[in-house]
C-alpha cells in the first residue's frame, strides 16, 4: 500500500511539473524606429574596465531624450531640442559611428519590439597626467 501511495505521489509530481508552461522568449526586434530614454545608469570604470562606482539612475546624464534609427543613420534629440544626425554601421550587437562624425559606438544589450538597452563606453582621457578612468552608460529605451 505504501508503494502504491509513493508511486501515485511521484506520478502527481511529474504531472504537475510537466504542465508548467515555460515563458517564450520575446522575438528580437528591429532597430529602426523612434526610441525614448527611460533611464540611464552611469558608471565609473578603471583602466582594466573594473567598475569603481555606479551612480544613481537618471534620464539626464547624456542630455539625450530620444534616438531615431533608420537603416543607416541615427538622429539624437537632446533635452534642449537640438537634433544631431550621423551615419552608423551595425555589426552584430555593435552600432559603430565613424570618428569624423561622432566618436562613440554603442553595444546592444537587449533588443525586442518594445525595448532597447544600449551600452555607451566612454573613452579614456588622452592626458597622461589624468587618472586612467572612464565613464560608461547603460541606456534603457522604449518605443511606443
Amino acid at each position: 500500500m505504501t508503494r502504491i501511495l509513493l508511486a501515485l505521489l511521484f506520478a502527481l509530481t511529474l504531472l504537475a511539473s510537466g504542465c508548467k508552461k515555460e515563458k517564450e522568449p520575446e522575438p528580437e526586434g528591429l532597430l529602426p524606429g523612434h526610441w525614448y530614454v527611460k533611464n540611464i545608469y552611469p558608471e565609473l570604470c578603471d583602466a582594466n574596465d573594473k567598475v569603481l562606482f555606479r551612480f544613481a539612475p537618471t534620464i539626464s546624464a547624456l542630455n539625450i531624450r530620444q534616438l531615431i534609427f533608420t537603416d543607416s543613420t541615427v538622429t539624437q534629440l537632446w533635452q534642449n531640442g537640438t537634433r544631431v544626425e550621423f551615419p552608423y554601421v551595425r555589426s552584430g550587437n555593435q552600432i559603430i559611428c565613424p570618428k569624423q562624425t561622432f566618436s562613440e559606438s554603442f553595444t546592444i544589450l537587449k533588443l525586442t519590439s518594445k525595448e532597447l538597452h544600449l551600452y555607451l563606453r566612454g573613452e579614456f582621457p588622452e592626458d597622461p597626467t589624468v587618472a586612467r578612468e572612464r565613464y560608461g552608460y547603460k541606456i534603457e529605451m522604449a518605443r511606443n
